[in-house]
């Protein structure tokens, strides 16, 4: 079902993932409701969301450089203003050797905030941390 109906391909995908052509189309012009829903299960499973001295940063590290692209595409359409970092060696300790990987994110108040509006998480600790935040900046 996957391979035949999805357009997923068998084996192994890190390298070469991408948003899958059965939802992709759905969004030509803008961002269907699968495609929102698909959104939020890769934000809830491989996206962090970080606090530093500049604010907030919502993203995504992957091997797969057509999924970060796909992803950016995506965001561009909500009207977001997502940054990719492409081509970033990294040691992964546990594989003991250098591996490349991209990066998707966004770190603008309003594109975050819009974010949760428009797709939302089932992921506890991302709400959290974006609730925490949230309540945070609206004191200020």
């Amino acid at each position: 079902f996957l391979t035949k109906c999805m357009g997923i391909p068998a084996g192994s995908k890190v390298k070469i993932a991408s948003i899958p052509l059965i939802i992709r189309d759905t969004c030509q012009t803008n961002v269907s409701k699968k495609m929102i829903g698909f959104l939020r299960g890769v934000i809830d499973n491989d996206f962090y969301l970080i606090k530093d001295k500049n604010g907030l940063e919502l993203g995504g590290w992957f091997a797969s450089k057509d999924l970060v692209k796909d992803l950016y595409e995506s965001f561009i359409k909500l009207a977001l203003h997502p940054k990719l970092r492409s081509d970033t060696k990294y040691f992964d300790k546990r594989l003991k050797k250098w591996i490349v990987r991209y990066c998707v994110r966004i770190r603008r108040k309003d594109d975050i905030r819009k974010w949760f509006k428009l797709i939302g998480t089932n992921n506890f600790k991302l709400y959290n941390r974006y609730e925490n935040w949230a309540n945070g900046c609206s004191r200020t």
